[in-house]
C-alpha cells in the first residue's frame, strides 16, 4: 500500500510524484502557491549554460544557441557577477 496524503486545502490525494519531490508539501499542485514560471536554457559555452526565467509568452527557440536580446543581456550580467 502507498502512503497517500491530502491537500490541505481541497482535501485531494496529492499526487505521489509531487510528494517524493516535496515530502514536506500540504498542497496539491493546484492549491500551491508557488507561481508556475517558464524557463529557457541559456548557453554561453559549448559545454554549459544556466536557466533563465522567461516570460510564459516567450516562443520556444528552434535552435537552443540562438540568441536573443534578453539572453543576451542575462549573459552580460551573469558575466558581471562571476569576475
Amino acid at each position: 500500500m502507498t502512503d497517500q496524503k491530502c491537500c490541505v486545502s481541497c482535501d485531494e490525494v496529492i499526487d505521489p510524484r509531487r510528494l517524493k519531490a516535496l515530502p514536506k508539501t500540504s498542497t496539491c499542485t493546484k492549491c500551491s502557491s508557488v507561481k508556475r514560471v517558464k524557463t529557457d536554457m541559456i548557453y554561453n559555452h559549448k559545454t554549459g549554460g544556466f536557466l533563465a526565467v522567461v516570460p510564459n509568452d516567450t516562443p520556444l527557440r528552434v535552435n537552443p544557441f540562438d540568441i536573443d536580446d534578453e539572453a543576451e543581456k542575462l549573459l552580460a550580467e551573469k558575466d558581471d557577477d562571476w569576475r
